[in-house]
């Protein structure tokens, strides 16, 4: 755990989002955000092609048929042939 002291500006409008702000509320924050930026990553190196939907799953730390969901979500066509599901598989 690392405990720092920063200062971060937030708009009003986001703030009326949040019910309460307190160190609870911020670490979540942080960890959504941090759960969403590792979804993000995992989206782009699928998206060109480097990785299977698969590999990103693991990579973004979600079940693959949440991350097909993600993926879906964004626009992306998963796409699997014989080969990748044996690899897959093994």
């Amino acid at each position: 755990m690392i405990n720092m002291s920063i200062t971060v500006k937030v708009s009003d409008e986001i703030l009326k989002a949040i019910p309460t702000i307190n160190d609870d509320t911020i670490q979540c924050l942080i960890e959504l955000g941090a759960k969403q930026m590792r979804i993000e990553e995992a989206l782009v190196i699928f998206k060109e092609g480097k990785i299977s939907i698969w590999h990103a799953s693991k990579i973004a730390g979600l079940p693959l048929r949440e991350m097909i969901t993600h993926a879906s979500a964004h626009g992306f066509k998963p796409f699997f042939d014989e080969d990748m599901i044996t690899e897959e598989l093994r």
